[in-house]
């Protein structure tokens, strides 16, 4: 079950990794950003929760479909979460200093009254607030509305003109990158070793349950 459950955390440490390999930053909405965390962690809560919960009869007479269901019903809960989630933007492979001079030149365009002083945004006639905090080691930048709750569209605004500064950013290949991808080879590595070494069980496994 650890093979199983390492392998999506590897492929989204691989995803983040692609990320800062980009020359432009990648820009992911709230509810992408979420669903993309929660995969990754999706083997470690699904199947170490599932073992704790889910009674040893039950899987011994279902088999594999408790723990596809368990899954489905895992991420309906993650889906529920991310959608009552206030109105946030996840800006990967950028930092402050990288958008400050492109946002500058375009804050007339987001709004006329728009004032801004480096964490916080505030957009009027938008009846907007946004922060805008950054990692320490200038990785990601995330967007998040406070105060007030915009209604989409005023969101969606935002989140174009976002759009349109990210692309004014050029960066080079980070160590972030060779951080995210070192781990993701070292997870997956050791998944597939210790898949290896159990192969004779979970083929068992699949000829009892499938065939």
């Amino acid at each position: 079950m650890l093979s199983l459950a390492l392998y999506p955390l590897a492929l989204y440490f691989f995803v983040l990794a692609l990320f800062y390999a980009r020359r432009r930053p990648t820009l992911l909405t709230g509810w992408a950003d979420f669903m993309l965390l929660a995969f990754g962690i999706s083997g470690l809560l699904s199947l170490g929760i599932g073992r704790l919960v889910i009674p040893l009869k039950l899987i011994e007479f279902w088999g594999l479909g408790v723990w596809i269901h368990w899954a489905l019903l895992y991420y309906l809960i993650a889906c529920s979460v991310a959608w009552r989630l206030p109105p946030r933007t996840v800006i990967y492979h950028c930092s402050l200093d990288d958008i400050a001079a492109p946002l500058q030149k375009r804050l007339a365009e987001i709004d006329p009254d728009a004032r801004w002083d480096r964490h916080f945004l505030s957009l009027p006639s938008c009846d907007c607030q946004v922060t805008i905090t950054g990692d320490a080691l200038g990785g990601h930048l995330l967007l998040q509305a406070v105060h007030s709750k915009p209604n989409k569209a005023v969101w969606g605004k935002i989140e174009q003109e976002f759009q349109t500064i990210r692309a004014e950013v050029n960066k080079r290949c980070g160590y972030q990158f060779w951080c995210w991808a070192g781990l993701a080879g070292a997870l997956a590595t050791f998944a597939t070793y210790n898949l290896a070494i159990h192969f004779s069980e979970w083929k068992a496994v699949f000829i009892d349950y499938w065939l």
